[in-house]
């Protein structure tokens, strides 16, 4: 009897995102669109893009490494990992550590805290927490 052949799974593309300022679906590019150079790797950008300023980066694979966002919500997400990160980086906790810390504190099941799927209001509760935290270790 020969051996029963397993199937290889294919790699599948990532969905395209949706924007969430315009509804527009948004598209795989090398960053050039936005950086005017392709340093920065793979990003999804808001097929409006530059009139709807939305776009994330992407892993290597293509998948988004967050929700897309505006000047505004990039500009908070920086913040938050700039609050966020010295509390995993001091080696007191692992990163995975330092994001069920940072869910639990903000009520949120740690599958889904994740500072690149946060909005404008889930970032100014983590950036209030990871500052606090900060100043009092």
């Amino acid at each position: 009897m020969y051996p029963k052949r397993i199937a290889k799974k294919r790699p599948t593309k990532p969905q395209s995102p949706m924007c969430p300022y315009c509804g527009a679906v948004a598209i795989v590019d090398d960053g050039n669109k936005v950086y005017q150079t392709t340093a920065h790797g793979p990003m999804w950008i808001c097929a409006n893009y530059p009139d709807c300023d939305a776009y994330v980066g992407a892993h290597p694979d293509g998948k988004p490494l967050g929700t897309l966002a505006n000047a505004e919500l990039r500009r908070l997400r920086q913040q938050v990992h700039k609050a966020f990160n010295p509390i995993w980086k001091d080696g007191a906790l692992s990163r995975g550590e330092a994001y069920g810390w940072l869910a639990a504190a903000m009520g949120l099941n740690r599958q889904t805290a994740h500072i690149g799927q946060f909005d404008v209001e889930q970032c100014k509760q983590a950036l209030e927490i990871c500052q606090e935290k900060n100043a009092n270790p």
